[in-house]
């Protein structure tokens, strides 16, 4: 099987793609983590919130690690790259 040159528009395609699925995770994420630093802190509402924005942190990582292993694996079954 004969492996074609990725080009660097299809490089940057990809990328993209990976870019606005860390964004959409960071701008949900943002939203517990900004009330427990701006609003409260103090209580137990606040220090849930910080541990929710946490745990969204994580998912979205974990998500973005599972897309990018599965596009691979996609990419890998043609002679793309």
């Amino acid at each position: 099987m004969a492996r074609a040159e990725i080009t660097v528009p299809e490089m940057l395609s990809e990328s993209v793609e990976i870019v606005q699925l860390l964004a959409i995770w960071s701008v949900i994420a943002v939203v517990p983590l900004a009330y427990y630093a701006f609003v409260d802190s103090d209580s137990v509402v606040g220090l849930g919130s910080r541990y929710v924005g946490s745990f969204l942190l994580v998912v979205g990582g974990a998500n973005v690690l599972l897309y990018v292993i599965a596009r691979g694996i996609s990419l890998a079954q043609t002679d793309r790259v």
